[in-house]
């Protein structure tokens, strides 16, 4: 009995801890193609203002008014995210994960994205 049930324990210890979906600048760019997709930008509105990737909307993941306003969020879409580096998108993720949200977050944030080459608004 014990060989049928520690696998399953383990296995659903696995699932549970998923994390969410970190991916490269090259893949994040291309799931950016979806028309059903949220960009959300999770850094404070000054980081915004100094520069944001095209269509992005700006939550700021540390602000009082964060699960609010994610609650008026269609979790039908998938919710693409980025901060400077990854630590607060991170924790976006984890808190849209946790209300039933898709979520891909970009690795190595904004920062990533621009070493890349890649364009954003200023």
């Amino acid at each position: 009995m014990n060989q049928t049930i520690i696998p399953i324990i383990i296995s659903l210890v696995i699932t549970s801890c998923a994390s969410n979906s970190q991916v490269s600048v090259q893949s994040f760019e291309k799931a950016l193609a979806d028309k059903n997709t949220i960009l959300l930008d999770v850094r404070s509105p000054q980081e915004f203002e100094e520069g944001h990737l095209h269509n992005a909307i700006n939550l700021d993941v540390l602000s009082s008014d964060f699960t609010s306003k994610v609650d008026a969020l269609n979790t039908q879409n998938t919710v693409m995210v980025y901060c400077r580096s990854v630590k607060r998108s991170a924790t976006a993720a984890s808190i849209l994960q946790s209300k039933g949200f898709k979520v891909i977050d970009l690795a190595g944030g904004i920062t990533a994205w621009t070493s890349a080459g890649k364009s954003i608004v200023q």
